[in-house]
C-alpha cells in the first residue's frame, strides 16, 4: 500500500543511502539483488543462467533480454514467453539505438 507516510519515509532512507554510498554503489548493489525470474537474483546470476556468460561477455541483444525481466518477471520470464521475449527485445534494441 503506497501512503504519504512510507513515501517520507523512503526519502529519509534514500538521504541515509547517499551519505553513505555513492550513486554508483547503489547502483551495483542493486543490480546484483533484483530478480530476474527462476530464481536468478542479480545481473549475474541471470546472465549465467540465461546464457552461459559473464555480464561482461553479453552482446547488446542480451542485456536487452536481461534488463527487460525485473519489469515484470513473470511476463518476460524468459523459459516461458521466449517467442515474446525474442519481439520485446528487438522493439527495445531499437529504441536503445536513438538514444
Amino acid at each position: 500500500e503506497v501512503t504519504w507516510q512510507r513515501k517520507v519515509k523512503e526519502i529519509f532512507v534514500a538521504w541515509d543511502l547517499e551519505k553513505k554510498y555513492t550513486k554508483d554503489q547503489i547502483l551495483e548493489f542493486y543490480l546484483n539483488n533484483i530478480y530476474f525470474s527462476n530464481g536468478y537474483y542479480g545481473v549475474g546470476a541471470a546472465a549465467r543462467g540465461y546464457f552461459d556468460k559473464e555480464v561482461s561477455e553479453l552482446t547488446v541483444a542480451e542485456q536487452v533480454f536481461i534488463a527487460a525481466i525485473p519489469n515484470n518477471p513473470t511476463r518476460y520470464n524468459p523459459l516461458i514467453m521466449i517467442t515474446q521475449l525474442g519481439e520485446e527485445t528487438s522493439y527495445l534494441e531499437s529504441c536503445m539505438k536513438m538514444i
